[in-house]
């Protein structure tokens, strides 16, 4: 109402000084929002990276050139808007704080990527001066690779379960690659689905890595059953490129394991006539479900003539299920008690041993050459029964001196572990490796023939000696320990001794074994 007053008294001047004051006024109500331009003019009008790998930086450069006839003093550059996706170069503004001449220029290096997503970006450069200001527009847009394997899927077959055998199976790789036009970051690697825990990442070169266009990582993966049955998982590979998360089919068959049965389970060949002979068949199956392979069998004993061997399966590998057999005869070359062993070295574990035992006896024609003085052998009859609690008799100081027999110690395994020891008072942590030694008792009075190249055996602690004997090569790395104990093995560490004679001279060979 005021205004339209004003204007009917004042006429054609008022409005005319009306309008003046409006558009002083909206000159003032304005000129906070927007500053003036500035003078100097960028090179080039707009920067465009266009597509490019948004797991890489890419750098353009931007001018500003000073085309009046007075120098302008730059105030300061800076990026407006998606400062995640555009940045300056450091150390590359040669525009902030100068003063730029008349006809000169100044530039600053425009910084676009990396990149936390694919797609279009955009941002603006500005420039202010005492002038006033300029504005380049920025854009982009980022893109990512195709991730892909060389496998769909990984079959481990058969593997023994982790309470028979800790060793798991050999491990499989995968080739995880990316395609010729972009790179892809993979974000995780993990193993997923109902037996997971069956299989494991033992090597992983593509976790948290960004693989350039056209190239390659490698992923390895073990199959470490622990229950027996049909196993299924899937590696899962996350990333930021077009196929996302990316899957590989991993699959397995856990086992018990190969399993020695013998029948019979030991051979007593009884009384048997001096010049005569006799023998036992054994039977060797595998009651398993995985191929049992029997490296070696031989029997130990004092006299290896009295115990001929025809053997059909050492070094034969027996699938679940399947047999062979092994021969053992008794030929008594004197009278009395002879033991032995027969030893069956596979990969089931622990040596199987199987006792033998036979008693040598004159011949008929000998007692009836001395039934003439029937007389006076009469009190020897009594002795006679006598006799076999003689040889009772010496294994009776055995069991006192420290159990009886011997002991044998079969694949020596060796760990790295870390132990706590005290140094002047000082506990320090240790890496020590210990020689894990898996085997058993020979029980009885056997006596082992080994062969010129075995070794002294010697199993201390400290200065106590607990057992003595040989060491004897198995092949593969191997060696059986034929110890006598006479102190009793309990479990524990103790220091394993080897002397070995090597032309001509003695060496002795010193590990840290562990008996449980």
């Amino acid at each position: 109402m005021n205004g339209i007053w004003l204007l009917r008294v004042l006429g054609r001047a008022g409005v005319g000084f009306l309008v003046g004051v409006l558009v002083v006024f909206g000159g003032l109500s304005t000129a906070g929002s927007a500053m003036a331009a500035s003078v100097l003019s960028p090179s080039p009008a707009s920067e465009d990276f266009g597509g490019v790998d948004m797991h890489f930086q890419q750098t353009m450069q931007e001018g500003f050139y000073n085309s009046s006839g007075s120098s302008v003093s730059v105030a300061g550059v800076t990026i407006l808007g998606d400062t995640s996706s555009f940045s300056l170069q450091v150390g590359q503004d040669f525009c902030s704080g100068n003063t730029i001449p008349a006809g000169g220029s100044c530039h600053v290096n425009v910084v676009f990527g990396p990149l936390y997503s694919p797609g279009p970006k955009s941002a603006t450069l500005e420039l202010t001066d005492n002038t006033g200001t300029v504005d380049v527009p920025l854009s982009g847009t980022g893109f990512s690779g195709t991730l892909s394997v060389n496998q769909s899927s990984l079959d481990f077959g058969s593997q023994i379960i982790q309470s028979n055998n800790n060793g798991g199976s050999a491990q499989q790789s995968l080739t995880v690659a990316t395609g010729r036009d972009f790179g892809v970051r993979v974000t995780n690697v993990q193993i997923v689905g109902a037996d997971a825990s069956s299989f494991s990442v033992q090597g992983n070169g593509c976790q948290a890595y960004t693989l350039g266009s056209n190239n390659t990582c490698q992923i390895y993966i073990q199959f470490q059953p622990a229950t027996v049955g049909p196993k299924q998982a899937q590696l899962e590979i996350d990333n930021d490129g077009t196929i996302s998360p990316l899957f590989v089919s991993l699959s397995g068959v856990g086992l018990n394991g190969p399993a020695l049965s013998v029948s019979p389970k030991q051979a007593i060949f009884g009384d048997v006539l001096m010049g005569a002979w006799t023998s036992q068949t054994f039977t060797l199956t595998n009651v398993g479900d995985a191929p049992l392979q029997l490296q070696e069998l031989f029997v130990a004993s004092g006299s290896p003539q009295v115990f001929p061997m025809s053997d059909g399966c050492s070094g034969r590998q027996l699938a679940p299920g399947a047999a062979c057999r092994v021969t053992v005869g008794f030929i008594p070359i004197a009278v009395g008690v002879k033991d032995a062993a027969l030893f069956v070295i596979s990969n089931q574990g622990p040596v199987s041993i199987i006792g033998l035992s036979g008693t040598g006896v004159a011949s008929n024609s000998g007692s009836a050459s001395a039934a003439g003085p029937t007389g006076p052998l009469g009190p020897r009859g009594p002795a006679g029964p006598t006799g076999p609690p003689g040889p009772t008799g010496p294994a009776g100081p055995k069991g006192a001196t420290g159990m009886p027999g011997k002991v044998l110690l079969v694949t020596c395994k060796t760990v790295t572990s870390t132990v706590a020891k005290t140094v002047s008072g000082k506990k320090h942590k240790v890496k020590e490796q210990v020689r894990t030694c898996i085997g058993r008792r020979v029980r009885g009075t056997v006596t082992f023939t080994v062969s010129a190249t075995s070794d002294r055996a010697t199993i201390s602690r400290g200065r106590v000696v607990y057992a003595t004997g040989t060491s004897l090569p198995i092949g593969s790395g191997r060696s059986l320990l034929l110890l006598t104990e006479p102190r009793r093995l309990e479990p524990g560490r103790y220091t394993l001794s080897v002397r070995t004679r090597h032309h001509g001279r003695w060496s002795t060979r010193r590990a840290t074994i562990a008996i449980g």
